[in-house]
Formats: C-alpha cells, structure tokens, sequence
C-alpha cells in the first residue's frame, strides 16, 4: 500500500470514529449483527436519514449480513476495542478531533466579537446617558438595568470563552491507548518457558509521543510475574492507528503465563 493510500485510510478511519452516534452504533453490533431498525432502536436516533448517513460513514468497519443485517467488520472489532480499553497509562483529557478544533477557534472568535461589540455598546450608553437633563432620570434608570443585564452577559461570554479556551489546551496532549494480549507460552521439557504477546496502540492525542514505550509483564495464573520486559516504540504521530507485532519475554522458570499487564511511557 503507498504511502498515500495509507494516509488517506488512517483520515477515513479517524472521520468514521469521530462522532459519538457512530461509536454508539459500533458498541450495538459487538455482541450480534443488528437489522436497520434495530439499530435505531438500540442506539435512539429517530432519523432513517441520519442513520443511513452514519453508516455510511462507517464504511469498511460495518458490512451487510446475507439477511439484510448490519455487523462489524474484523477492523470495526479492532477500532472499537482501542477505544474502549481503560487499563494503558494515559492522559485524563479527552480527544479533541480536529474539525472540533477549528469549531472551538470560531466559536472564540465568535463569542470575542460579541464581547468587543456590546462593550461599546455600553460605553456609548453610559456617555450618552450621563450627558442628558435631569428630565431623562427615569429613562437613566432604565438604561442602568439594561447595563447590569449586559454586563451579565459579557460575564457568561467571558466564562464560556475560558471554558473553550481550556479544552483546546486538552488537545496539545499525548493520549496513549492500546490493547495487548497473550498469545502463547512455549515450554519445552526441562527448560525456561518463551512467553509472546501481540495488539495494537494508538495516539488519540494532537501532539508525538517521542521515545514511547511499554512495559509488558506476564503472571502465571495462580502466582507472581514470571516475565516483565520493556518494548521501544520510537516516536508515535498524533492520531495514528498501529499495530505491536509481536513481543517476546524469555522467562527465569518453567511456569506458563495465564494473564499480562502493560503500561505506555514517552518523553
């Protein structure tokens, strides 16, 4: 596959999961395969139109059943579960998507303006008012309430602002997730047992993870760590998808793995 094709795959997978509707959609059909109006059902969307948008959208992650059903794709299964694990080490901020960032920058913009505009409209208010007669008292006194009800707002403009402000710091973040598991132990007579995992990892973060790693043990079922090793990554691109490979512990006994822990690190 060209580089371009790759790149242009890994932009529709990240378009596919960047709406919380389709996700929903993905977590329905894990357990079985769904008809049309089952789905909408499950997931409550009212709209026949939205939802045949939505899985469309889906593409290569939802497929037809013979039946006319909807189910998940191999690489619907292997989506949904990267999103889904809660064990890796990660940051406490949630995914920014990109086309969510550039809304959050002219909602700013939008909601700056605002604020410029009804700033002046006060200072122009309060200059015109106290250069009136006393005869405009009453009128005065009305424009003062209209004064604290637009300060008011400004306030609420500014704390939505800030609050904006606040998650699109969440986004420079690096948000290491991932899913690894046990794929054989291999213990010949009288020797030391070779333990390999496997899984896929993904940076939902807007910023490298330079240097990553992660650190592997594997337990035996009824006891300690029979193996811990650290693997290299090397520097991880802001929302990419991958796949580990494979990872190989040589173990100190004889005792096969029954379980594994992982956690990512980066500088």
């Amino acid at each position: 596959m060209s580089q371009d094709s790759f790149n242009e795959t890994r932009a529709e997978l990240f378009e596919a999961l960047g709406h919380p509707m389709r996700i929903s959609i993905l977590a329905a059909l894990e357990s079985r395969p769904m008809g049309f109006a089952e789905i909408k059902k499950s997931v409550g969307i009212e709209s026949s139109g939205h939802l045949q948008f939505h899985l469309r959208k889906l593409g290569g992650l939802v497929q037809d059943a013979r039946n006319g059903d909807y189910a998940l794709t191999d690489g619907g299964r292997d989506a949904l579960r990267v999103f889904r694990t809660t064990t890796v080490k990660t940051s406490d901020h949630t995914f920014i998507p990109s086309r969510v960032y550039r809304k959050y920058l002219s909602a700013i913009a939008i909601l700056g303006l605002l604020a410029i505009v009804l700033t002046g409209a006060i200072i122009v208010e309060v200059s015109s008012s106290t250069a009136q007669s006393s005869s405009l008292n009453d009128q005065l006194s009305s424009q003062r309430d209209q004064l604290d009800s637009q300060k008011e707002q400004i306030n609420s403009l500014q704390s939505q602002t800030n609050s904006l402000l606040s998650q699109l710091s969440q986004y420079n973040q690096v948000i290491l997730k991932g899913d690894i598991w046990l794929e054989s132990n291999s213990c010949p007579p009288s020797s030391n047992c070779t333990y390999t995992a496997s899984g896929a990892y993904a940076n939902l973060g807007g910023r490298t993870a330079n240097s990553a790693n992660v650190t592997i043990t594997f337990y035996s079922a009824p006891g300690p760590a029979v193996c811990t090793r650290t693997y290299s990554l090397g520097s991880v691109a802001p929302q990419s998808l991958n796949h580990s490979g494979v990872f190989i512990c040589l173990g100190a006994t004889s005792t096969p793995a029954d379980s594994i822990t992982w956690g990512f690190a980066w500088s």
